[in-house]
């Protein structure tokens, strides 16, 4: 009997890549690799979820400690976005009124018993960091606290004064400027300069009124923000405005050795 050879066929290179490059070899590739992308940023979305999931619960517990009779600075934590056009690092002060007679910024001065507060940039002409010391006082049988300065004027809140008033707390419908007031003005609201602080999962905190939730913060966009080239007044802004990115008003806290 005879047998048959069969020849053992195998394409040329040449006709593979052709086959390779066909349209429909091209679509089938790109359908795939679709899907390896999908399964990556899928693989990837749950990781972050589960990150966040950490961070959250590591910010829930995240507590702040303050040293009674500790002086701390409060500056500016760097933005996340440019909507504020306020740079990071700037730190909060204001200063004394004895100060003001025969300066430049005599717009900090609001009335005889309050001033303006603002942000400094650490390397602008008189800054001193003391300047910017800050005592938390506790408000007795609450989570508050109060804002203190070496003389006792207090970081507070108005609205007081209206649009058409020289000078003016207001800054917008969404916000009105932050000042110190003296403990010795007459008439103080009762509650006045009470806030809330809360630290978030990255260390920086966040200070909110306690009569109205509205936050201290600093930003840049209208004439009347710019105190001058390296310093900035600061204000207390609400929460109704959809545009102001969430982490907006992060502030660090550094104790003063």
């Amino acid at each position: 009997s005879s047998s048959i050879q069969h020849d053992h066929w195998e394409p040329h290179p040449d006709q593979l890549l052709a086959a390779m490059a066909s349209p429909r070899m091209l679509w089938l590739a790109y359908v795939f690799a679709l899907l390896d992308m999908i399964s990556i940023v899928e693989a990837l979305q749950g990781q972050s979820r589960r990150l966040d999931s950490a961070n959250a619960s590591a910010s829930s517990s995240a507590t702040l400690v303050v040293e009674a009779g500790s002086m701390y600075t409060l500056r500016l934590a760097k933005p996340t976005s440019g909507y504020s056009r306020q740079a990071g690092g700037w730190y909060l002060g204001a200063r004394p009124a004895s100060q003001l007679s025969n300066r430049s910024h005599l717009h900090d001065l609001r009335d005889g018993q309050s001033l303006y507060v603002n942000v400094m940039h650490p390397k602008t002409p008189g800054f001193n960091k003391s300047k910017t010391a800050w005592l938390i006082q506790p408000v007795n049988g609450s989570k508050l606290v109060r804002l203190v300065q070496p003389d006792g004027w207090y970081l507070t809140a108005r609205h007081f004064q209206n649009a058409s008033a020289v000078p003016s707390d207001h800054r917008d419908k969404h916000s009105t400027y932050s000042m110190i007031v003296s403990p010795h003005a007459p008439g103080l609201p009762e509650h006045d300069g009470e806030w809330t602080i809360t630290v978030d999962k990255w260390g920086a905190v966040r200070l909110a009124l306690a009569r109205s939730a509205a936050y201290l913060t600093a930003h840049r966009r209208h004439q009347r923000d710019l105190r001058g080239i390296g310093s900035t007044f600061a204000c207390v802004l609400d929460r109704s405005d959809a545009a102001v990115p969430k982490s907006d008003g992060r502030w660090i806290l550094e104790k003063i050795a």
